[in-house]
């Protein structure tokens, strides 16, 4: 076009950072192509399609029963889910952001054992291994259960708000 080309840049002492050590390493690629035969072998993904995520979404779907007044909607498929917190159920109003209701609840948790992860807009993300048993799934639910009733009792004043 004519113009002559930019200058180039200065240094500045900053690290362009354009790749990562794995990024296409013969060792990462190796262990990832395992992985899928591990997958392959061992059926995960039909198990999982078949029977963990159907009991896993039973469980996430009682916790809207469980707890009428706080879930405002429970989603997911296979072994992914997420719960939805909020302060009116019927109208879907939200907690107020300074009641934190989803990190409350990823740390109820977490003194239960049990590491759940807080998103934006106060929903609780719950994604066990595709290595799970039923049983373990099981203990999932109950510890979050569990940290569900009491942030449900700490979060009562929020409701009125």
């Amino acid at each position: 076009c004519g113009r002559p080309p930019p200058p180039p840049p200065r240094r500045s002492g900053m690290v362009f950072g354009h790749g990562y050590t794995y990024s296409g390493h013969p060792v990462a690629c190796a262990v990832a192509l395992k992985v899928l035969e591990i997958y392959d072998r061992d059926s995960l993904i039909e198990t999982v399609r078949t029977r963990l995520g159907v009991h896993f979404q039973s469980h996430l779907a009682g916790l809207r029963s469980s707890f009428p007044n706080m879930v405002g909607e429970a989603r997911g498929l296979g072994l992914v889910g997420a719960v939805e917190l909020v302060a009116d159920v019927p109208t879907k109003r939200p907690f107020a952001p300074e009641a934190a209701a989803a990190p409350l609840v990823a740390r109820l948790a977490l003194e239960r054992g049990l590491v759940v992860r807080p998103l934006a807009g106060d929903a609780v993300a719950i994604c066990p291994p595709l290595i799970s048993t039923t049983e373990q799934l099981d203990t999932i639910f109950e510890r979050l259960a569990d940290a569900m009733a009491q942030a449900e009792r700490e979060l009562a004043p929020w409701r009125a708000k």
